[in-house]
């Protein structure tokens, strides 16, 4: 399959928002579930959508894990609210 050298731009935005999301969580006081939460999705995030640089049906599992960050950030009510909109952003943008 020939790879769309425009989907390489959107992969690379896919990298900057799972290095956000690590970053983030150090960036202000989150609750321990949302900092593990973000911790682990922002390498996650990071290293599938480098994966689908190469292999495209990796794209997949960046979608879902960016859907659970924003499954996760609605049905916990416990964040404070920039914690809230910071996840619910990047899961959108992804």
């Amino acid at each position: 399959m020939q790879f769309d050298p425009r989907m390489r731009t959107s992969r690379y935005v896919e990298i900057a928002m799972g290095a956000w999301l690590f970053l983030s969580a150090f960036l202000w006081r989150h609750p321990l579930p949302h900092l593990v939460n973000a911790q682990v999705l922002g390498i996650a995030i990071m290293g599938f959508a480098i994966v689908s640089l190469r292999v495209d049906w990796m794209r997949i599992m960046t979608g879902a894990a960016a859907a659970w960050l924003l499954v996760f950030t609605l049905i916990t009510g416990n964040a404070d609210p920039a914690t809230a909109w910071n996840n619910s952003i990047v899961a959108l943008i992804i």
